[in-house]
């Protein structure tokens, strides 16, 4: 999906890009735009992969 269809009509694509730069930080008006148009709930947009294994517990090791 291009930057410019994130961005849709209410956001600028200079500041989209800005924000998946991290130069800026969205405000939350932004992150509804940008959920809205990526058909994703805003909660989906905070997700990092790397906490989902945080509360699993170890493994033992077979050795």
């Amino acid at each position: 999906m291009s930057q410019e269809m994130v961005a849709g009509i209410d956001l600028s694509v200079r500041n989209y890009q800005k924000i998946e730069k991290g130069e800026t930080y969205p405000s939350f008006k932004s992150i509804l735009i940008i959920s809205k148009n990526l058909n994703i709930p805003p909660a989906k947009l905070f997700e990092l992969p790397s906490l989902k294994y945080l509360n699993t517990p170890p493994t033992k090791s077979k050795f």
